[in-house]
C-alpha cells in the first residue's frame, strides 16, 4: 500500500475517490457521452479505476475496481456486470503492480492505461467480431481511436488522484 497515514487520512482520501470517480461517472454518461470525437465516446472510469489502484495498492484499488465497474456497467450497460468484475480485477492487479513491481509515475500511469483501455476495447467489441461479424479493421481502428481519446484524461487524473504520481514521485 502506498499511503498509510491515519485512520481518517483513509477515510478521508476514500472519500475523495468516491466523489471523484461520481463525477467522472457524470462526465461519461452525460457531457461525453454526447460529443463523440473522431466518432467514439471515451472510457474514463477504467482511467480513473487505474489511477486509485497504483496509487492506493491491491486491497483499496480493487474495492474501487468494484465501484467503478458497477459505474461503467450503468453507463454502458453491456453486458451486465462485465465492466464490475473487469474492473474489479483491474483495481486488484494494478494494485498489486504498483505495490511489488513497478514504480508509482506518470509513465507507469500512462502505460497501465492504456493496456488497461485496450483489454476493455477487447471486452466491448469480441461479441461484435465473433457473433456479429464486425469487421475487424473498423473494431481495430474503433478501440485505437476510443484509447487515445480515453488517454487524455490520464492528465487530470494523475493530478486529482495523487500529485505524486503526476510528479514521478
Amino acid at each position: 500500500m502506498r499511503y498509510g497515514g491515519t485512520r481518517f487520512h483513509i477515510v478521508l482520501r476514500s472519500v475523495g475517490y468516491v466523489i471523484l470517480l461520481f463525477v467522472f461517472f457524470l462526465l461519461q454518461d452525460s457531457i461525453f457521452s454526447s460529443l463523440p470525437i473522431w466518432g467514439v465516446r471515451p472510457l474514463i472510469l477504467p482511467v480513473c479505476c487505474t489511477a486509485i489502484a497504483l496509487s492506493e495498492g491491491m486491497e483499496r484499488g480493487g474495492a474501487f475496481g468494484v465501484l467503478a465497474g458497477v459505474l461503467c456497467d450503468i453507463a454502458i450497460g453491456n453486458p451486465p456486470m462485465g465492466f464490475t468484475i473487469l474492473l474489479t480485477l483491474v483495481g486488484l492487479g494494478v494494485g498489486w503492480l504498483g505495490d511489488s513491481l513497478m514504480g508509482r509515475n506518470f509513465l507507469t500511469l500512462v502505460v497501465l492505461s492504456t493496456a488497461v483501455l485496450l483489454i476493455c476495447a477487447f471486452f466491448q467489441t469480441f461479441r461484435l467480431f465473433a457473433f456479429q461479424h464486425v469487421p475487424l479493421g473498423a473494431l481495430t481502428r474503433t478501440t485505437l481511436l476510443q484509447t487515445a481519446y480515453s488517454l487524455f484524461f490520464t492528465i487530470p487524473l494523475a493530478g486529482l488522484v495523487n500529485r505524486s504520481v503526476a510528479r514521478g514521485g
